[in-house]
This record gives structure tokens, C-alpha cells and sequence, in this order.
């Protein structure tokens, strides 16, 4: 299972006020972790060279479990509220009432894709950058 915590703030679902409190558990389908240096390697003019480590930048790509027709509205009010860099919370590991690995992240550079798996039924692929 998996879990997703926000505030929704845009394309509200029925029923929803903005800055309220929302969740969304789903049973993540693949985790691919992407772990990058960021930093500057600078040479002296004899040769020596030496690198400064700025941070890690740290991205997980997430496919969401079959999300039926009827989801549709929070799953896209999910992305509305969070794509303006919106921090938000996931949990590829727990649930909503037993929380595993709760992570503070980002939508990154607001790239989400639905994925059609059948009449009704959708996935969506999307990344997050963990801040």
C-alpha cells in the first residue's frame, strides 16, 4: 500500500474546502529511485583538483494503483493542488492509519501522466523530488 497526504487548493473535489487536509491511499505499483550529487569540481592551475558536494537531489518516479472512474475528481485535484510546487506528503510504504516512510516532497516540474488500463480504469505515473 501506499499513501499520499495534501491540501487541497485547486480543482476541488465535491464536498472539499480549499486548505483542507486530504488523502489518498493507493497501492504503488513501481518505485524507481533516482539519487544525483550536486556540486563543483574545481581544478588549480596545477593540476589539483578538488570537489565540493552542494546536496543530494533525490527524485522517486511512483505509478499509482487502479484508480476507477469515480477517483478521477481526487486524483485531479491532487495534481491541481500540488502542481504549483506545493509540498506535499507520500508514503510508498504505509497507509494512511499506519504510516511506514513519510516523506516531505514536491511534484516534480509538474510531470504526471494518466495511463489508460482499460474501459474505466486508469494509472498515473508521476514524479516526486524529496525535499
Amino acid at each position: 500500500m501506499g499513501a499520499i497526504i495534501y491540501t487541497a487548493t485547486d480543482e476541488l473535489e465535491a464536498g472539499t474546502t480549499s486548505g483542507q487536509s486530504k488523502q489518498i491511499e493507493t497501492e504503488f505499483q513501481m518505485i524507481d529511485v533516482d539519487r544525483r550529487e550536486i556540486g563543483d569540481e574545481v581544478r588549480s592551475l596545477s593540476g589539483v583538483s578538488e570537489y565540493e558536494l552542494d546536496r543530494y537531489d533525490e527524485t522517486i518516479v511512483l505509478k499509482s494503483g487502479i484508480v476507477v472512474a469515480s477517483e478521477l475528481p481526487r486524483w485531479r485535484e491532487f495534481f491541481s493542488s500540488v502542481g504549483d510546487r506545493a509540498v506535499f506528503q507520500i508514503d510508498p510504504d504505509g497507509t494512511i492509519a499506519t504510516p511506514v516512510n513519510v516523506r516531505n516532497c514536491k511534484l516534480d516540474a509538474g510531470r504526471y501522466r494518466p495511463i489508460w488500463e482499460g474501459p474505466g480504469q486508469y494509472t498515473f505515473e508521476f514524479t516526486v523530488r524529496i525535499i
